[in-house]
């Protein structure tokens, strides 16, 4: 052992600290990439599921607005309908009024002639 000496043994332990401190020093670091990388993956598929629940909260609501419009048009329709038909049976009852009108003066001058 006469080409070792203490020196070159402190130097090559020292090589050998820093070799695994380096090492060290990137297996931790790649532990943390990795972990943040699941974080992140965790926290992309929870947007995405937040981004595909209000896409189907959109439809539903777009759906419903749709039965809500067809609903009110209907009842326009019928609104409109019953409309119709009062008016005809005003003018029915009018008509029916001017007859019954007709009639009871004819019944007066039948029973002034008798």
């Amino acid at each position: 052992m006469e080409g070792v000496t203490w020196p070159a043994i402190a130097a090559v332990l020292s090589l050998i600290v820093a070799l695994c401190s380096v090492t060290s020093f990137y297996v931790g670091r790649k532990q943390a990439s990795k972990q943040e990388g699941q974080e992140e993956g965790g926290l992309r598929t929870d947007i995405t599921y937040i981004k595909d629940t209000v896409k189907d909260q959109v439809k539903s609501i777009d759906a419903l607005s749709q039965k809500i419009d067809a609903q009110g048009e209907k009842a326009e329709k019928d609104y409109r309908d019953l409309l119709v038909r009062f008016t005809e049976l005003k003018s029915s009852y009018k008509s029916l009024h001017i007859r019954v009108d007709n009639l009871e003066e004819t019944i007066k001058q039948f029973h002034y002639h008798n």
